[in-house]
């Protein structure tokens, strides 16, 4: 069993009652019906990014993802490509590289909850991945730990950690204040904060993702007056 990367930070809560169609595919171990459900909202959120000019990039209009889940009881996962089209597909193939990196390379650095902390450009180590604790809660109210990590691949990094966080936020999964994201995103600065080539021009990762954010919300009608 995989243990909290962020020991000190209390698990997300996903009830089934709440979202029955994610419990149940993250419970039982579903990789196909997850991947439908994750694949669909990363796809969204892609392209409120590129509707929204809030991608550097926005010739990229695709992103490999990698997705895998540690429990209890076993342990399951997916990668696939979401979007559209990368500008050509050597580009796509290193894309898909990329990503399987990240995530493996989180894994292997125990107490990281990013790949960002472990980022090292010059040797093509790329943040763009994240680790969230999820503790479900059944109908019955009884409760399972769900450690989940996976990465995008295909903009920039600090767009990648977006969209890894944002499918997430787009099922409504999490919210911007959980102590983990927060968390996540504290570490991504850090990392980048004497090298301008690995943040949004003029702002924070933070900032950035606040803004992405705010166009799911827009999107979804959360918003009030």
């Amino acid at each position: 069993m995989k243990t909290n990367r962020i020991e000190d930070l209390e698990p997300i809560t996903l009830k089934e009652r709440i979202h029955p169609k994610v419990y149940q595919a993250i419970y039982n171990g579903e990789a196909e019906q997850l991947e439908d459900i994750f694949l669909g909202a990363t796809d969204r959120v892609l392209t409120l990014m590129l509707e929204n000019n809030l991608t550097m990039v926005p010739e990229r209009k695709a992103v490999w993802c990698n997705f895998g889940c540690y429990m209890p009881h076993g342990h399951f996962g997916f990668m696939n490509k979401a979007g559209d089209s990368f500008p050509d597909e050597a580009f796509g193939e290193n894309c898909k590289i990329f990503c399987q990196e990240k995530t493996a390379r989180t894994g292997r650095n125990m107490g990281h909850s990013c790949s960002h902390e472990s980022r090292d450009p010059k040797n093509g180590k790329w943040g763009g991945s994240a680790e969230i604790t999820f503790q479900l809660i059944s109908i019955k109210g009884l409760p399972t730990i769900a450690a989940c990590y996976g990465a995008c691949s295909g903009l920039k990094e600090w767009e990648d950690l977006t969209l890894e966080l944002g499918k997430y936020y787009y099922l409504g999964l999490i919210k911007l204040n959980d102590e983990q994201v927060q968390e996540i995103l504290r570490r991504a600065d850090e990392s980048v904060k004497d090298d301008p080539t690995g943040r949004p021009k003029g702002t924070t990762i933070t900032n950035y993702v606040e803004n992405v954010f705010y166009a799911i919300d827009a999107e979804l009608g959360r918003l009030t007056a």
